[in-house]
């Protein structure tokens, strides 16, 4: 259970990170599209760990 909540914890980091980059990459229009795709990775990421992750919805 507690190792669960640190996976959990890493894989929102990671998220975190795709979005700040993603953000970042959306700035120029050469780099836009691999931006949205980083962005996208990143919420998969979140919406995957919180599905089958999270404690209170299992």
């Amino acid at each position: 259970m507690v190792t669960e909540i640190y996976i959990l914890y890493i894989i929102y980091l990671i998220a975190s990170v795709c979005f700040v980059v993603g953000l970042k990459m959306l700035s120029g229009p050469e780099t836009a599209r691999n931006g949205n795709l980083v962005v996208a990775a990143g919420m998969f990421l979140t919406i995957v760990g919180t599905i089958f992750i999270h404690p209170g919805l299992k």
